[in-house]
């Protein structure tokens, strides 16, 4: 039988030092796939993460969601509301150059689901993408 926890956090900030606490942890004991996705309190674990001690070089980083519409029709990978912006200015650029993650985001102009799907079968065939667990 499996059990599940369930841990009541007070504010944003103790989730996210949680969540950082919780990643760094993981990484260490070879976790090498990471979704990440946008918001407030994801922001601040970045930020929390950006500041540890942490060998991002063998992590490939991924994006959970991004908004519909920078991916369809005219994505910019640019936008400063874009995920791939989010990612880059939020952990990426406060890592040292040597130490960071491999970030993937789909780089084509997308039309549909299907195109994702394809995008994401592209990266698992070429081993930037990785599903674990189950």
């Amino acid at each position: 039988m499996n059990t599940v926890t369930i841990l009541i956090l007070q504010t944003p900030e103790q989730v996210a030092q949680h969540r950082a606490d919780d990643l760094e942890r993981r990484v260490a004991d070879g976790l090498r796939s990471l979704v990440l996705n946008a918001g407030d309190t994801p922001k601040r674990m970045l930020e929390l993460l950006a500041q540890k001690k942490i060998n991002w070089s063998g992590v490939n980083v991924m994006m959970l969601d991004e908004m519909l519409s920078f991916i369809i029709g005219h994505y910019r990978a640019t936008h400063p509301n874009s995920f791939r912006t989010y990612i880059q200015t939020n952990l990426i650029d406060h890592l040292p150059e040597a130490n960071r993650p491999g970030f993937h985001v789909l780089d084509a102009d997308v039309a549909s689901c299907e195109d994702i799907e394809r995008e994401i079968k592209k990266g698992l065939a070429e081993g930037a993408v990785k599903i674990e667990g189950s």
